[in-house]
């Protein structure tokens, strides 16, 4: 099966060295993490983590835990800040601080996610997302640089490696490290950044404290976001 060959999107990609430098500030060895991963793909050879130029991403979800540190939190900043965060997986309450100081917008969940998605794979969640838009293989295997065919065996797919999946994403302009995985732990954080923007409060959406002087919070007790708001 090959590999999507427009490194163009991310010229500078390498979860192997984030890997090892978060490992570094830790003081938690290579060893340590092989003997995390099921199957035991690197316990031989567990250096070679450190020079993964991708990786599964149920592998780095488990490194995230031994590191206690969101690594896919840290790539969906570092690659997908610009693509707006829907939160359309969210459960009943989230909250939503916008950082003026900071021009940051940052989404906390606060209850569980929508029982639908606990069974949900991320090849089939693509699909939706392509099927809703209508959009077409071969448009999106050319921004890609990929066989149209390859798009078929990742609809299928459980679980993916880190670098397709933000290749999609970009293509896409959906955040499916955000939408899928992100949303789906405890107490995560979804940060993006904002600039020249205007932010509408619609009725009905929630009630606004001005808690501070430096950040606005906004509590919404439903799921507002699944539909599109309409304009002014």
């Amino acid at each position: 099966m090959c590999l999507m060959n427009n490194d163009d999107l991310l010229p500078d990609f390498h979860i192997g060295r984030l890997i090892k430098a978060i490992a570094d500030e830790k003081h938690v060895s290579s060893k340590k993490i092989a003997e995390a991963l099921v199957p035991p793909r690197y316990r031989d050879n567990a250096d070679k983590i450190f020079k993964l130029q991708d990786i599964d991403v149920e592998d780095l979800q488990r490194i995230s835990e031994i590191l206690d540190h969101n690594l896919l939190a840290t790539i969906s900043e570092k690659y997908l800040s610009h693509i707006l965060f829907t939160g359309c997986n969210v459960g009943k309450e989230f909250n939503i601080s916008l950082k003026f100081e900071t021009n940051k917008i940052e989404m906390m969940r606060k209850t569980v996610k929508n029982a639908q998605w606990k069974n949900a794979h991320i090849g089939g969640y693509i699909n939706e997302i392509v099927q809703t838009r209508r959009l077409k293989k071969v448009g999106i295997a050319k921004q890609l640089g990929c066989n149209p065919s390859l798009l078929s065996y990742y609809y299928k797919s459980k679980s993916l490696t880190l670098k397709p999946l933000i290749k999609l994403s970009i293509v896409l302009n959906h955040n499916l490290i955000a939408e899928f995985y992100l949303i789906r732990m405890n107490n995560f954080d979804v940060m993006a950044y904002y600039d020249n923007s205007i932010i509408r409060l619609h009725a009905g959406t929630g009630n606004p404290q001005n808690q501070n002087t430096g950040t606005f919070e906004l509590t919404i007790p439903s799921n507002p976001l699944t539909s599109t708001p309409k304009d002014d």
